[in-house]
């Protein structure tokens, strides 16, 4: 998102403005960045991204979350195709999952990695 750690990699790639969006999942901390896993009971804030060049985006963001193929067991992210709420749109786009289980205790509540303290 604007403003974190990785931002310069993806505002490199996109294509205008972000758009604030959600997501059903919920988000956990992981030390100095967030996980996301697939949950319906939660929803998680962010931001939506139109990448300029697709393929050669998504290549560049895939190094960058540790994501090595769909059939990769050892990723640590795995980049998946999700449904994320628009204003009072429903839009597609890629996002990356964690891939491994992570300690209940470490969700955030409000869905927002914004509000963990840093």
């Amino acid at each position: 998102m604007q403003g974190e750690v990785r931002h310069p990699t993806l505002a490199q790639h996109s294509d205008g403005e972000a758009r604030a969006a959600t997501a059903q999942g919920e988000i956990y901390v992981l030390g100095d960045y967030p996980g996301m896993l697939p949950s319906s009971n939660g929803r998680v804030s962010g931001e939506l991204h139109r990448l300029s060049d697709v393929f050669l985006s998504l290549q560049s963001l895939d190094r960058v979350e540790g994501f090595y193929g769909f059939n990769a067991k050892n990723s640590l992210f795995k980049r998946t195709l999700i449904e994320v709420q628009v204003g009072s749109k429903t839009e597609w786009a890629w996002t990356y999952m964690y891939g491994s289980e992570i300690e209940k205790s470490r969700r955030i509540d409000s869905g927002d990695w914004r509000q963990v303290p840093s």
